[in-house]
């Protein structure tokens, strides 16, 4: 594409304005074959594979020229909550361990304990609500066109599974951002984005990762202050059907 990119500019950008214009996404575009990439346990077990979707190289490109798009619209308007690091330009988790092991630090040096809780979403990429994520952009102020255009996107997806040269039949997806597209990421950090308004403790969001921490002037009311705001977590986690993970919950 690099070496024929003045040539296939002009038909690329008729298809892609289009396809914005219309609010349809192609539907060949939406078909996924699956990459797993095993994590860790056993090797046999499907849930300790990542779900990697291999797309075409074509719709990346157009998604890179929406996500731009929406990303600056995001920044400009400071939309994206400053406690995320995941995902984004010029941050990265090395700049969130190091912000809290500076915070902790600076507690212990003072004498003061530090209570903190730390939360992983369950399939996080995998189980995000259709509905509930086009309600977020909306919002937020995006663009009608491009909310037509997101729909269409996230709407009738399928994937099949290819091994060592096999693939499954298709299989229809009715939730989940695709993993290994371009737009999945923004978008799933719009569906999140609340998931920290009117809490009391500190936080740092890291994608799917949720820390929350205190320091502790009074042990009583900071138990208070965390329960009260995984409370608050708990309550937005069933309104926008999220499950955390109970095995990967710590506190400290």
């Amino acid at each position: 594409m690099r070496e024929l990119s003045l040539e296939l500019a002009e038909p690329l950008y008729q298809i892609f304005n289009k396809s914005i214009c219309d609010g349809v996404f192609p539907t060949l575009w939406k078909k996924a074959n699956i990459c797993p990439v095993f994590k860790k346990g056993d090797a046999a077990v499907a849930s300790y594979y990542r779900p990697i979707l291999l797309l075409s190289t074509v719709s990346k490109v157009f998604e890179r020229a929406v996500y731009v798009h929406i990303l600056n619209h995001l920044s400009y308007n400071n939309i994206l909550t400053e406690y995320q690091s995941s995902f984004l330009p010029g941050d990265s988790a090395t700049n969130q361990l190091t912000y809290l092991y500076h915070q902790f630090c600076e507690a212990i040096d003072s004498g003061k304990e530090i209570r903190a809780v730390f939360c992983d979403i369950s399939k996080a990429f995998d189980k995000v609500w259709h509905k509930g994520l086009l309600q977020k952009p909306k919002s937020v102020g995006i663009h009608v066109n491009v909310l037509t255009w997101l729909k269409s996107y996230l709407s009738d997806r399928c994937q099949q599974v290819s091994i060592n040269g096999h693939s499954s039949r298709y299989k229809a997806i009715e939730a989940g951002v695709p993993q290994g597209s371009i737009m999945g990421r923004l978008l799933f950090l719009i569906y999140i984005n609340d998931i920290i308004n009117n809490l009391t403790s500190n936080a740092c969001l890291f994608a799917d990762d949720t820390s929350l921490y205190v320091l502790v002037n009074n042990p009583n009311e900071a138990a208070v202050k965390l329960n009260d705001d995984l409370l608050k977590i708990d309550s937005w986690s069933k309104q926008w059907l999220v499950t955390f993970n109970p095995s990967k919950q710590n506190h400290y």
